[in-house]
């Protein structure tokens, strides 16, 4: 009798434990469906352009699971997958997955974050961690970071978010093809907002107010001033699909 109520408890107990410990599963990834973040691409004398980027939902690929990340709406052949604190990207233009960020820091350690060099193939950025500093962001946490020399400036990369600033790949976050960028046109990615589980994390309204526009979308075809497609080329304004004008995304339907 004793035995049938103790195994009666020791059930009901991890009947209640079971879904604390999923939830806590859950909020502790990095790039969980629906995580959106916002990202402008600063190439003088061009217009900055906003990119916003949406976990989708999962899929299976090589019998691995990742989420595809949507940009601008649109699926583009990239997908996303973690474990142990890592990150994995996996794109239709590559041959095998790119470790772009391990989590598990520590001072001393060395990070390495792979991607693909025009002309060259794979390679990878040694990041060594001298110092490990803490922030406090929009939801009130506190995250740690580290910053590291990258080109002419000092990249930041903040714990289970990733990089803030790219000068030379084609993404903040998700960048894993190194371009080669033509002289004197300077490319800066930058990250302005950061969302995970509905809650907005990340915002560099310093960044935003500095270029004066807001990264939103809007549905409007009476627009002033010149207009650029995604790629800063000059466009029609009366074309349907996504335009920059203005500092602004536009939506033309």
């Amino acid at each position: 009798m004793k035995r049938k109520v103790f195994l009666q408890a020791l059930l009901l107990f991890f009947t209640i434990l079971t879904p604390s410990i999923v939830y806590a599963q859950e909020i502790e990834k990095f790039f969980p469906s629906g995580t959106t973040w916002q990202e402008v691409r600063v190439a003088y004398p061009y217009e900055p352009i906003v990119r916003t980027y949406v976990v989708g939902q999962d899929t299976l690929i090589n019998e691995r699971a990742y989420k595809s990340i949507w940009v601008d709406g649109e699926e583009r052949g990239r997908w996303i997958r973690e474990a142990d604190n890592k990150v994995w990207l996996l794109r239709n233009d590559f041959q095998e997955e790119l470790q772009i960020y391990d989590f598990n820091w520590e001072v001393g350690k060395t990070l390495y974050k792979q991607f693909y060099k025009e002309g060259i193939g794979l390679s990878a950025d040694t990041i060594k961690i001298d110092t490990l500093q803490t922030l406090t962001l929009e939801d009130g946490q506190p995250y740690d970071y580290i910053e590291y020399p990258m080109a002419y400036t000092t990249a930041r990369m903040i714990k289970g978010i990733g990089t803030t600033t790219e000068v030379s790949k084609e993404s903040c976050i998700v960048g894993s093809f190194e371009l080669e960028i033509p002289l004197p046109l300077i490319a800066e990615y930058r990250l302005l907002t950061f969302t995970r589980n509905d809650t907005l994390i990340y915002k560099d309204e310093a960044l935003m107010n500095k270029l004066s526009f807001s990264p939103i979308y809007k549905s409007n075809n009476a627009v002033n001033g010149t207009a650029h497609d995604l790629q800063g080329r000059p466009a029609d304004e009366m074309q349907k699909g996504v335009i920059v004008k203005n500092g602004r995304k536009m939506l033309v339907r």
